[in-house]
Formats: C-alpha cells, sequence, structure tokens
C-alpha cells in the first residue's frame, strides 16, 4: 500500500497599502545616473527612498483654494397664468395677464386650449378660432368639434390644442388667449378652457 503525502506551507499573505491609508501615493525617481526612473514604495512596510533618489508624493489634497467669481444671474422660469374659460360665442377673452417688469424680455407664449360640448342636443361642427394676444392682437390658430350629442362632461366630445408664439413683451403689456366661434349652427354649445405660459428666452 502506497501511501501518498501532500506537504501543505501555511505563512501568512502580506498586502500592500498603496495608497496609504491617507491616499497619498509615495514614490522614488532617481536623480542622477538614468535620470527620471520612477518607483514606487510602500511607506507603511518601511520602505524608503535609496541614495540618488528623490522622493514624490501625489495623490495629496491640497489646501483649499479661493472661491469664484459668482456667474450671471439666471433667466426668469416660466410663468403659468392662472387658466381661465367660457362659453364660446362670438368672441370670449379665457384670460389675460399684464406684464410685469421681471416678465419683460424676449418670450416664448404657449397657449393651451381644450374646448368641451357640454350641450345634449346633437348638433354641427363648431369651428372656433383663438388668438394669443399681446395688447388685444396677435397671431391665431383653429380648432373644430363635433357635438357628439352627450350631455355628461365626462363623456362629453373634446378637443386639445397648443400654439406657440415668440415676441418681445414690455412691462405693462397685456397678453392673453382669446377664441370666438366661426359659426353659430350648434347652439353656442361649446366651452373653452384655456392657460397660457410665459418663458423668457435669451435669443
Amino acid at each position: 500500500m502506497i501511501a501518498a503525502f501532500v506537504a501543505l506551507a501555511v505563512g501568512g499573505v502580506a498586502y500592500a497599502t498603496i495608497p496609504d491609508g491617507n491616499g497619498v501615493i509615495h514614490g522614488c525617481y532617481t536623480t542622477m545616473l538614468n535620470q527620471g526612473q520612477l518607483r514606487v514604495i510602500d511607506t507603511d512596510k518601511g520602505q524608503a527612498c535609496k541614495p540618488g533618489e528623490q522622493a514624490l508624493d501625489w495623490g495629496q489634497t491640497g489646501a483649499q483654494g479661493p472661491s469664484g467669481p459668482s456667474g450671471p444671474a439666471g433667466t426668469a422660469g416660466p410663468t403659468s397664468i392662472t387658466p381661465g374659460g367660457g362659453f364660446v360665442d362670438d368672441s370670449v377673452t379665457l384670460l389675460s395677464k399684464t406684464i410685469g417688469p421681471t416678465e419683460a424680455g424676449l418670450t416664448i407664449m404657449t397657449a393651451h386650449v381644450t374646448l368641451t360640448d357640454l350641450s345634449g342636443t346633437s348638433g354641427g361642427a363648431t369651428i372656433v378660432s383663438c388668438f394669443v394676444t399681446k395688447n388685444g392682437g396677435g397671431p391665431g390658430f383653429f380648432m373644430g368639434i363635433q357635438d357628439n350629442g352627450e350631455a355628461n362632461a365626462d363623456r362629453a366630445d373634446r378637443e386639445f390644442a397648443a400654439f406657440a408664439v415668440r415676441d418681445t413683451l414690455a412691462e405693462n403689456d397685456v397678453v392673453g388667449i382669446r377664441c370666438s366661434a366661426g359659426n353659430q349652427s350648434d347652439q353656442n354649445e361649446t366651452q373653452a378652457q384655456g392657460q397660457l405660459v410665459l418663458e423668457r428666452v435669451n435669443s
């Protein structure tokens, strides 16, 4: 019977501590022959630079520098005008706002309009023109709604539209949304709700 024996060597495992506990890497570079050669040392193990070498450490945290100058003031954020609405007949102003000094400047005005037919009587289509106004005038867009004869607001016919205008606003300008019905065939049953968002832009 042949017995095989395996000898196991048991020893400690040494780990290098690079960088050290403070996050610093220690090195040495030659200053005489073969100048510029660099080697990293483990100071926690007592390693040090040899004669003819210069110590070089990196990864250290330096002193905090002075604070930089303050940046320019940022652009004012968007202004959302309180939604408003009403039944559309010949003409109705859904909302309006007077521009304050901090809101003046080049602005993108975005109108969000919802049309709802609330009558329970079936009728034809209602064509509505809506305008993003500045001091009473401005560009517009068309919306159409077909009466489905539903009186319940949750099931009534509803249409949505958004329209954006870019314009330069001055203090005390009055902006808003105005809508008017292009036909009277559906008993003026259409209600419009609008919201206007103003966003300042740089150019």
